[in-house]
């Protein structure tokens, strides 16, 4: 994708549907597409994301994250590369599949 894309906005589509200009599946559960020029250190997605790639691919500001949110009903990570500035996981309350230990 064109990296000078900005934020998504959809509405009455059959496949997508877009949060915070992020584009996700239309259920939710998959990230399509972050914006480039969308920075945030701290991720959360919606509670009904089921699998997620971690790295500068497909989230273009991993280099800046110091906190993740883990949401409820994610069940795969794909991949996770360029996010060392990572200092905090938080997992959503509800999500039987990833366990944090201090």
């Amino acid at each position: 994708m064109n990296s000078h894309i900005g934020a998504v906005k959809i509405t009455d589509n059959d496949f997508y549907e877009s949060q915070d200009g992020v584009l996700y599946t239309k259920n939710l559960d998959s990230l399509v597409y972050w914006p480039s020029d969308k920075k945030v250190t701290e991720l959360i997605f919606p509670s009904t994301l089921t699998r997620l790639s971690l790295d500068e691919n497909t989230i273009p500001c991993i280099s800046e994250v110091t906190q993740l949110t883990i949401p409820r009903d994610l069940t795969e990570i794909n991949s996770v590369r360029g996010i060392d500035s990572l200092s905090t996981i938080k997992v959503e309350k509800g999500n039987e599949r990833f366990t944090l230990y201090s």
